[in-house]
This record gives structure tokens, C-alpha cells and sequence, in this order.
């Protein structure tokens, strides 16, 4: 009997390891900056004044190399963090994660996740969301620009006139390419 306990308090305490080291808190950074590109870099700042105590859910999907996967995502923008929720489009949880104005990152993955850098979800979140005017303070490196065509607003960040990243925001969706990385972002509001 004794040996069935032992084995029983090892599976225990293998499990609530495994639970407790599935929960990260990084810094990002320690300046809390994320570098776009090899010379141009993005700080992370804190949640605009605009967005404090807006929630979007949003369908997400993501094309990289050809392979296209969609998820369901959920942002909260408090005045002093921001949270994100990821789920399968069936309602099955992938990741939560929230950044405070400190630096802080609190990351819980459901599954592994070998390809997502939580920082850059946060840096591209941010350009797609953030005002322009915090976003030409907190980019170096690069600019960006911002004009209306019609209905949609068009952000693009450069560097030496050359696009990085190109972002389509209609009423209907949002179109976020990284051109450096290689990736397509689809948003559209489920709202």
C-alpha cells in the first residue's frame, strides 16, 4: 500500500509542477522593448487613454508560410494592463496573457506554443490598436504613416521608405502583413 501512496504523491507532485511551470511572468525586456526588425525597435507602452476600458472579440486568423489558422481572440484594455485571451474556433483554450504598464507579462498556455513570442502579439496589438501619435514616439529605427483611403485607414511602418509592416483597417475587418516575418493577420469583429 505504501508504494501506491509514494506513487500516487510523485504523480501529484509531478502534475502540480507541471501546472505551476505552465505560467510564466517575464519582463519584456528591460527597457520593455521588442525589436521589429534587426535596427528598429518598438517601446511597449502603456494602454492609450482611447482604449482604457474597451474589450474587442475579434476572429483571428493567421496565415504563415501558406499554412492558415483561425482562433478566437478576446482583449481587455484596463488603464493599467491589457489582456488577451486565444481560444480554437470550437472554444477550446489556447493561451491567456496580460502586460502591465511595468513590463510585466504574465503568459498561461494551454499547449505549447513553439512559434508565438508573446512580446511581438503585444507589439503588433499595439500597432494595429495604439494611436499613431504614441506609436511615432515608441518606434525607433522606423516611422509610421497613416492615411485614409476611402473608409480604411492605412498604417505603414517604414524603414528607409522600404514597408515593414502594412495594416488595412475597414469597419469590417483588419488586415495586419509583417513583411519582414513573413505572416498575414486577418481581424474581424465579432462584436
Amino acid at each position: 500500500m505504501s508504494h501506491v501512496s509514494l506513487l500516487v504523491k510523485s504523480f501529484s507532485l509531478v502534475l502540480m509542477i507541471s501546472i505551476v511551470s505552465a505560467c510564466a511572468l517575464i519582463k519584456v525586456h528591460e527597457q520593455g522593448t521588442v525589436h521589429l526588425t534587426g535596427h528598429v525597435t518598438m517601446s511597449l507602452g502603456s494602454v492609450a487613454k482611447e482604449l482604457q476600458g474597451k474589450h474587442f472579440a475579434q476572429l483571428l486568423q493567421f496565415k504563415v508560410n501558406d499554412q492558415v489558422n483561425e482562433l478566437i481572440v478576446q482583449l481587455e484594455f484596463k488603464q493599467r494592463e491589457m489582456s488577451m485571451v486565444a481560444m480554437t474556433t470550437t472554444g477550446l483554450p489556447i493561451f491567456e496573457q496580460t502586460f502591465r504598464d511595468d513590463g510585466t507579462h504574465h503568459l498561461h498556455s494551454y499547449i505549447e506554443l513553439p512559434e508565438v513570442k508573446p512580446e511581438y502579439v503585444i507589439a503588433d496589438i499595439q500597432l494595429v490598436h495604439w494611436p499613431i501619435e504614441l506609436l511615432q514616439q515608441n518606434l525607433h529605427g522606423a516611422r509610421i504613416t497613416e492615411e485614409y483611403v476611402g473608409s480604411e485607414l492605412k498604417r505603414v511602418v517604414l524603414v528607409d521608405e522600404r514597408p515593414i509592416i502594412e495594416i488595412s483597417k475597414s469597419p469590417e475587418k483588419t488586415i495586419y502583413v509583417n513583411l519582414e516575418r513573413n505572416y498575414k493577420i486577418e481581424l474581424s469583429g465579432l462584436d
